[in-house]
């Protein structure tokens, strides 16, 4: 990564990722998240809370025949979001809209989409201490809705065998499996995000299949950082993916 001039932007090999320099901050999950997902051919996704639009674009960025709608309800965030799809080129595939995914038959068409990524707040409202920050707060604490209502929605607006990829913290994986069932979903791959090695997962990565059947892919486990605390070879081949002047 190298840190922009302009405040509160990053530019990744190309990508223009602006983010506020106060409030929310994304940290390395979204490009976890983003690098987990494989997409189909002409794949039309959404990304749920979409944030500054990082999942999203770096997905664009590495799949040139995706297209990818972002839907996110905090202004600031949905400025910057649209912003960066304009600076790093990729307004014709990548389209943000400032909404609230629990409407979001308002903003998308039921059933015209093919795959749903989002990365949703996780903190259940009345745990943990909410932040003063307005903006931080909602990212992470379900103050605007959280996985359960991603999942309804996602339902709404997927096609038949469309799919759904998800992050969310490790020791709530049982919660999210029951959910996903419920909603009609098959998980399909899943995948589990290690701090470092002999420590337990923090993170899950789940892709999940609507109205399929079949078996569960159990990934290899994916460790964050060596024991020396440098990141470890596959996070960087992830930004190497990105560009071959990334790692």
């Amino acid at each position: 990564m190298v840190r922009g001039r302009e405040e509160g932007a990053v530019s990744v090999c190309g990508l223009v990722l602006e983010q506020p320099s106060d409030g929310y901050r994304y940290c390395l999950d979204p490009f976890l998240l983003a690098d987990f997902v494989i997409p189909k051919r002409t794949e039309r996704m959404l990304d749920m809370g979409c944030g500054v639009g990082v999942v999203g674009l770096v997905i664009a960025w590495l799949w040139a025949d995706v297209s990818i709608a972002g839907v996110e309800i905090q202004r600031r965030l949905f400025e910057c979001a649209r912003k960066n799809a304009e600076k790093s080129g990729l307004s014709d595939r990548v389209k943000i809209y400032h909404g609230d995914f629990r409407e979001i038959s308002h903003t998308i068409t039921p059933g015209s989409v093919t795959a749903v990524v989002s990365n949703p707040p996780f903190q259940p409202l009345g745990t943990g201490r909410i932040n003063r920050n307005c903006e931080a707060a909602v990212a992470r604490h379900e103050i605007c809705g959280g996985v359960r209502d991603v999942i309804e929605s996602a339902s709404v607006v997927l096609e038949k065998r469309g799919r759904i990829f998800l992050m969310y913290p490790a020791d709530r994986w049982p919660q999210l499996s029951v959910l996903l069932s419920n909603a009609g979903f098959k998980v399909k791959r899943i995948r589990f995000v290690h701090p470092r090695p002999n420590v337990a997962a923090h993170i899950i990565l789940v892709e999940a299949g609507y109205c399929m059947d079949g078996e569960v892919e159990v990934s290899t486990p994916l460790f964050i950082y060596g024991e020396d605390g440098t990141y470890t070879d596959e996070v960087g081949k992830l930004f190497a993916k990105l560009s071959p002047h990334c790692y």
